[in-house]
């Protein structure tokens, strides 16, 4: 069936211009991902890093990652290179790279040193979605999640452009999970985008009443959360200008934890 005019118009305002991620400016650089870290008495993280480069081509015999960390208001901490170990992987204790100042949640990129030639002559990008793994004192076990998207682009100068995708209208992300009691639950989201953003975590009842909200605004680089103890089975919802405002969700239930997609 042909659809009418104002629904056309309509649906261009969500389709047009509003990629995920954008393209960088120059063919060929790394990008990564914009890595969650927590780090405090109870709470570690670690990244788990591959060699990639060798993995692809098996042709570098020194390959390196620039290691970018910064805070919650999206403010650089620091940076460092690191080099991989090749065909073996390599644990890293992000905690080992913040001081007694850097705060308890932030935000890091992994950017490789070396683009394989078939990656550059194409015109793609080797790009870090690997995965993070956090411990907990709830578990002697570790939870792993992967990265979300393309985040952030290293340019040769060594200028960072982000990639996150802003919508012309204000979007909702439907959150894929049913949130039930007892146990505690704190929804992370960053911001991959170049512009201050303002978010709104908004939890529901399963038959769509509101029963909390909170509104944020994260800086370009930062991240922001949301705590929920659901007394019932509960849903939430993300309002923000991203194409896509997919968060990282850990669960602390009596004895365990975990972390995921959602």
């Amino acid at each position: 069936m042909k659809r009418p005019l104002s629904e056309k118009i309509r649906r261009a305002t969500w389709i047009l211009a509003q990629r995920l991620t954008k393209h960088p400016e120059v063919n060929g650089v790394p990008i990564s991902d914009l890595f969650i870290w927590r780090n405090t008495s109870s709470w570690q993280t670690y990244f788990e890093l591959l060699d990639l480069p060798n993995l692809i081509c098996d042709t570098f015999t020194v390959s390196s990652v620039h290691l970018v960390i910064f805070d919650d208001l999206g403010s650089l901490i620091s940076h460092h290179t690191l080099q991989a170990r090749q065909d073996q992987r390599l644990t890293i204790s992000i905690s080992t790279f913040l001081g007694n100042h850097s705060g308890e949640i932030g935000t890091f990129c992994v950017f490789h040193s070396q683009t394989p030639e078939p990656y550059s002559s194409s015109q793609s990008f080797l790009t870090e979605r690997g995965y993070v793994s956090y411990s907990s004192d709830k578990s002697p076990l570790r939870s792993y999640v992967h990265g979300n998207f393309d985040a952030v682009a290293l340019l040769p100068d060594y200028r960072y452009q982000l990639l996150g995708g802003i919508s012309l209208r204000k979007r909702f992300y439907n959150l894929q999970y049913c949130f039930k009691p007892p146990s505690k639950y704190d929804i992370f989201i960053v911001n991959p985008s170049d512009r201050l953003l303002e978010i709104e975590f908004i939890h529901t009842s399963p038959s769509g009443l509101v029963k909390s909200s909170s509104i944020n605004k994260i800086n370009s680089f930062g991240l922001s959360s949301f705590s929920m103890n659901p007394d019932f089975n509960d849903y939430v919802s993300i309002k923000s200008s991203l194409a896509m405002s997919r968060p990282i969700v850990f669960a602390s239930h009596s004895a365990n934890f975990d972390v995921f997609h959602g």
